[in-house]
């Protein structure tokens, strides 16, 4: 059974110089009903005078509170005592994603009111952040009768919309961050991916860093817009030149990037000679030279610059005497030259090649790349977030291109087993 109710929700701003208890929403028709101590209330918004058709959601407990309001611009926003959490505000240009800590919750209850006062704090990444207080009170038309529900009863009725069940956000210059999704579906088999490649101005590694950041960051802007709750950057050349703008700009999700797996290739021997093969914006760039010297004195690093190869890939040839020949006219002068111990592929296209390039370097070498690393620091941070996935069935893979018809490419390249 339910009730019907009333409820009235007022909003206050607590910073300085501003008073007084702004009602933002004053609604009726709700439905309500009690759950294992959680009040759950469904509920149409009344603006001037007339009923939206919509179903909006109201889940009140001791120590949070949860609305979604699927009216007007739609909202989520959950508010835990001593809590951080994201609010999700959709807007004309996507959603707007701000950052919530729950600062005091206060709950009284009679036979024919509910009533919850909640004060947080709002953070939208530009400025300080603001205090606010909701009150809301839930008034009966009759008087409530309060009664426990079978679980299943009550969960047909709630559909809330919750932040954990949406995808992973994932981006690359083209097609070739497939080999780090490929890794992260395989960690994480229950997560949703959206993959955005940006073949359309693929290559990066041969662009300017200023470029690169604004294609990166132009890029992100379009998956966070698309409600993702983790962003990975499967490039070395995008992360190089836009992963510390990413993370200041987006401090309400997990940002992450990718970097040349040089920390394992050290430990193949002890000083050993480590060829990376890279764009070569890569290792032109600040990042790089900073992951290089960290290694000074132990390790020797050998930086080669691969203009044309993502081309190859992008165009789906990841095999046969084009692109073999083209790697022995790369490689060769380096082997002539010094003993490698091991290769680190510093782009994600080129765990493509991989084969091609064991059959020059020789099948005693390792050829290793960061997409292993960087699957398990996504894992890590969504687990340190609550925002794994708790659904049972397999993850969803969903691929985007700037360049129409890659995405069949990508699809190609997920199916792809390495040896």
């Amino acid at each position: 059974m339910t009730s019907e109710v009333i409820i009235s929700i007022s909003g206050l701003q607590m910073a300085a110089g501003e008073n007084g208890d702004e009602p933002i929403e004053i609604v009726s028709c709700g439905r309500y009903r009690k759950l294992n101590g959680i009040h759950y209330i469904r509920y149409t918004d009344i603006e001037d005078g007339e009923s939206e058709a919509s179903s909006n959601l109201l889940r009140i407990r001791p120590d949070g509170i949860e609305l979604v309001k699927r009216s007007g611009a739609g909202t989520r926003m959950i508010i835990e005592k001593n809590k951080r959490s994201t609010a999700l505000i959709r807007t004309g240009a996507g959603i707007l994603r701000i950052g919530i800590f729950g600062l005091d919750i206060h709950l009284t209850e009679t036979p024919d009111r509910i009533e919850a006062w909640v004060r947080y704090q709002m953070d939208a990444g530009e400025g300080p952040a603001i205090e606010w207080g909701l009150h809301i009170i839930i008034t009966a038309k009759e008087s409530f009768r309060i009664l426990e529900h079978e679980k299943t009863g009550a969960e047909k009725d709630m559909e809330f919309f919750d932040i954990k069940e949406q995808p992973v956000g994932v981006f690359d210059s083209g097609v070739g961050g497939v080999s780090v999704l490929r890794e992260m579906v395989r960690l994480l088999p229950h997560e949703d991916f959206l993959f955005f490649g940006d073949s359309a101005n693929a290559p990066y590694g041969t662009k300017t860093a200023e470029e690169v950041c604004r294609l990166t960051l132009d890029r992100a802007a379009y998956l966070v817009s698309r409600g993702v709750k983790a962003l990975v950057i499967a490039c070395n050349t995008a992360t190089s030149a836009a992963i510390i703008p990413l993370r200041e700009k987006y401090r309400n999700i997990p940002v992450i990037g990718i970097e040349p797996a040089l920390k394992p290739a050290s430990m193949v021997k002890e000083h050993p000679t480590v060829l990376v093969m890279a764009t070569p914006m890569t290792v032109r760039g600040e990042k790089f030279h900073e992951l290089a010297s960290r290694f000074e004195g132990k390790t020797k690093v050998v930086p080669l610059g691969c203009p044309g190869l993502v081309e190859f890939i992008e165009n789906g040839k990841t095999a046969g005497s084009e692109i073999s020949e083209y790697l022995e006219h790369l490689l060769q002068p380096v082997l002539s030259a010094e003993k490698i111990d091991a290769v680190v592929l510093g782009c994600t296209h080129y765990p493509f090649v991989r084969a091609e390039i064991r059959g020059i370097v020789g099948e005693d070498v390792p050829v290793l790349d960061g997409s292993e690393g960087t699957a398990r620091e996504l894992k890590r941070r969504l687990e340190g977030s609550g925002l794994i996935s708790g659904r049972k069935r397999p993850g969803r893979v969903m691929f985007e291109s700037s360049l129409p018809g890659k995405e069949k490419l990508c699809e190609t390249l997920l199916a792809v087993k390495e040896e």
